[in-house]
């Protein structure tokens, strides 16, 4: 197991071995005062105090979970972050795959079939697609497909659907891409407007359809739009993909100049991705000298422990009222 993963394990074992003291202390307590102090008399203060109990648990469980979890996902995206802004992705994989395979052989029941393992494996197949290895990107989306836990929500279909038609793409299967292109339109008309990622979605289809175009040698608008996203606020390696596009675009085009500058910009940014690679090698067959790509520093990611840490202090309130006045 690589070592975040180690480290995300023990914190939420951690946390529920906590938990469980804090249960079985308040119990412990309760059945005391209860025995001893009321001698098995359920008068109005030992209800009082039960109800007292039964919320504080609960306050300290989802103060507890926050806590843990919240940490662990920092971790998870930290080590996201060395695909997304780093561009690093064959160190992602090396990080990934050994703590997938392990949550696969079902010896941590309570973090697989988790918004954590479903992250941790969409973020793979991204990985192995822009690795340029879009069969493993298409195998592990398939499986999510198949898998009942994670289908049920309609925002992991349409995701699910757009990753697996971007593999299509990159394994220039355009007939495949296309198939599944009018499955996303369907998803998407049943899609509710109101729902807050609707737009995001919907401009998805937008993206995918201008990339199945330009595989099809096909550019009709592709370039505005794909400038005009450039001026939003953009993974460093979506950035990449959209730099590469471009410079397809324009080598589709006629537009020499313009495909050479965002070849040089796919290179500088994308670091050890498949595409950056490409754009190194045409460059250099085009006589273009080629900067070696440079390892971004990335801020690891904080999480807030006030609210967590206030909700487990008031959930101890009771047991630390019982302690002071009556044991």
């Amino acid at each position: 197991m690589p070592k975040w993963f180690k480290r995300a394990v023990a914190i939420i074992n951690l946390g529920y071995s906590v938990f469980i003291v804090f249960i079985v202390t308040n119990i412990m307590s309760f059945f005391y005062y209860w025995e001893v102090l009321s001698n098995y008399r359920f008068d109005t203060t030992v209800i009082i105090y039960l109800i007292c109990m039964i919320v504080g648990i609960i306050l300290f469980h989802i103060g507890i979970k926050r806590l843990t979890y919240g940490i662990a996902s920092i971790l998870v995206q930290n080590v996201n972050d060395t695909l997304l802004m780093q561009c690093d992705v064959k160190h992602f994989i090396q990080l990934v795959e050994p703590a997938i395979l392990y949550m696969n052989k079902g010896k941590i029941l309570w973090f697989s079939q988790s918004a954590i393992d479903l992250s941790l494996k969409m973020f793979l197949a991204i990985a192995y697609m822009i690795d340029g290895n879009p069969e493993k990107a298409i195998q592990i989306d398939t499986q999510l497909f198949s898998d009942p836990e994670f289908i049920k929500y309609k925002n992991v279909k349409l995701i699910l659907t757009r990753d697996l038609i971007k593999a299509y793409i990159t394994k220039k299967d355009s007939d495949r891409a296309a198939e599944l292109l009018n499955s996303y339109k369907q998803l998407l008309d049943e899609y509710e407007p109101d729902r807050k990622d609707y737009d995001i979605m919907k401009d998805q289809l937008t993206d995918m359809t201008f990339r199945l175009n330009i595989l099809n040698n096909v550019t009709d608008g592709a370039a505005e739009y794909y400038e005009n996203l450039l001026q939003t606020p953009l993974s460093e390696s979506l950035k990449t993909a959209v730099y590469w596009l471009l410079a397809n675009i324009y080598r589709i085009e006629g537009n020499e100049e313009k495909e050479i500058l965002y070849l040089r910009k796919t290179s500088e940014n994308g670091y050890h991705i498949y595409v950056a690679e490409q754009a190194r090698c045409i460059l250099a067959n085009k006589g273009l000298t080629v900067d070696e790509p440079v390892l971004k520093k990335i801020k690891p990611k904080r999480i807030s422990y006030i609210l967590p840490v206030l909700l487990m202090i008031v959930g101890c309130v009771p047991f630390i009222w019982l302690a002071i006045t009556k044991l």
